[in-house]
């Protein structure tokens, strides 16, 4: 970088005067020296020397620009030709393209000037211009069969997509089916279902409810002869009795058990619905929901073979309340809510 001249201008003038006073005292010295005559001679030499010396330079200089022009034309024309020979390649490739073969977005980008733009010189396409205006109007028509194409592709994967996530729910419900199933059949296993009779609601969980009905399962409230109180059991009827009296019949079982009766009997004969023995003796116990009532001619009997066979060591158990007036008068017969004590009474077991 060149340092600035920071010289007073006073100071440029006057060694501007010096000098030039000092070449007038030499010029001065050397013309009284040299004479009039040879000063002129002298002149006219100095004089031509400066002439060929203009016309020298002038030449020079003419001559260095005429060869930077003629090199810049030369690299022009050059450049030119360079480019003329890309384009040409270019414009053969274009024309190679088969438009049944390109997608929706190529053919987009090759129509669109400012996504592609194809400037070409003349002389690139002085001969392929036809065939150039033939393949952009082979791929404007294309365009829009492309397009629907496109669409038809893109319905045929969503159908297909969806028919998959169908297919996945399917699986998934299936296999929520097996494991609910399975579920299920452990729940069975752990109830015991089909071997118990009856199931009190207290000692079940929530989605076993559902379990027991599908099985054939009813639900009832009934008045419980073991806690003496109205409950919510769960029964499977036996052969063609009521939900009561499978109820009934479980649970008068029972009871005899927590007396420690042993050898009881369970009967879907003619027979008692319950016999067990108790000191060397025989007992019946029969469970009545009014049923027997309504056929005469079968009440005489089944009393008259409970007189035979067991003599007064029967008793019914009546499920219906208002029933047991009427029961009372063929024999033997108690409420449910005083089962245990005429059980006792019956065994001769002390009530206290």
């Amino acid at each position: 970088m060149t340092e600035q001249n920071n010289t007073p201008l006073g100071d440029k003038l006057f060694v501007g005067i010096v000098i030039v006073v000092a070449i007038g005292l030499v010029l001065y010295k050397f013309i009284n020296d040299a004479g009039y005559e040879n000063i002129i001679h002298t002149m006219q030499a100095v004089l031509f020397w400066i002439i060929e010396g203009i016309l020298i330079i002038f030449s020079l200089f003419g001559f260095i620009y005429f060869w930077i022009h003629r090199e810049k034309r030369w690299r022009a024309r050059i450049e030119k030709i360079q480019r003329i020979e890309r384009e040409t390649e270019q414009i053969h490739q274009f024309l190679k393209l088969d438009v049944h073969n390109l997608s929706t977005e190529a053919i987009k980008v090759l129509l669109n000037p400012q996504l592609n733009p194809r400037k070409y010189l003349p002389e690139s396409l002085e001969k392929y211009q036809e065939q150039m205006n033939n393949q952009l109007k082979a791929m404007r028509e294309r365009l829009p069969i492309q397009e629907q194409k496109d669409s038809i592709r893109a319905l045929e994967r969503e159908k297909y997509q969806i028919k998959q996530e169908i297919q996945q729910l399917k699986e998934e419900k299936r296999q929520k089916q097996w494991n609910e199933d399975n579920q299920k059949d452990e729940r069975k296993r752990k109830l015991n279902l089909g071997y118990r009779e009856v199931l009190y609601k207290k000692n079940l969980k929530p989605e076993d409810y559902s379990l027991l009905k599908e099985a054939g399962y009813k639900q009832k409230n009934e008045y419980s002869i073991l806690l003496k109180k109205t409950i919510t059991v769960f029964v499977y009827p036996v052969m063609n009795h009521s939900p009561t009296h499978t109820f009934l019949v479980y649970e008068t079982r029972k009871l005899l058990e927590n007396m420690f009766i042993k050898n009881i009997t369970s009967h879907e004969t003619k027979d008692a619905d319950l016999t067990f023995k108790y000191g060397n003796k025989y007992y019946a116990v029969e469970i009545e929901t009014g049923t027997l009532l309504r056929k005469k001619k079968q009440t005489l009997e089944k009393i008259s073979y409970l007189n035979t066979k067991f003599q007064k060591r029967w008793l019914i158990i009546v499920s219906n309340k208002n029933l047991l007036a009427k029961y009372r008068k063929l024999g033997n017969a108690t409420p449910r809510n005083r089962v245990e004590e005429n059980l006792k009474k019956m065994l001769k077991i002390s009530t206290h």
